[in-house]
């Protein structure tokens, strides 16, 4: 069946979920001057992986000021967690780059304007999950 008009754009992204958004904002944001199209077959954020994964929301795990142990090394036992939780076979040096990045991914998630939980402070609802030592 015919489509009924042309689109044109410099990027398409296929998917709605969390990583072709991702994959979007990215281009955008890399050359603002480009036209980004994404395409789903579902509702963005309603569809797909991402929005099927119950706890996307309070799984993300990241040391922030607000976290206990409250200290500026805490992410480096928030990779150990991540090692001794994957059973040691994850990659330590892969643990200790998501770890220490995981404070400004949060933050910028934020600035996109992801809903986080709160606490009634303000401060992000965090609470230690699977095993983990540190939130």
């Amino acid at each position: 069946m015919p489509y009924p008009q042309v689109l044109r754009t410099n990027v398409l992204v296929l998917g709605g979920g969390g990583a072709a958004l991702r994959a979007a904002i990215a281009a955008a944001e890399a050359s603002p001057d480009i036209t980004v199209m994404l395409a789903t077959k579902g509702e963005l954020g309603r569809s797909g992986v991402t929005a099927n994964a119950c706890s996307d929301r309070m799984a993300f795990h990241a040391t922030l000021p607000s976290t206990a142990p409250h200290d500026p090394d805490a992410w480096r036992r928030h990779a150990d967690d991540v090692y001794r939780i994957g059973g040691y076979v994850s990659d330590y040096d892969l643990a200790l780059t998501q770890a220490e990045g995981a404070a400004a991914a949060f933050a910028y998630l934020e600035r996109l304007g992801v809903p986080w939980a709160r606490r009634p402070d303000g401060t992000p609802d965090q609470f230690v999950t699977d095993g983990s030592e540190v939130a």
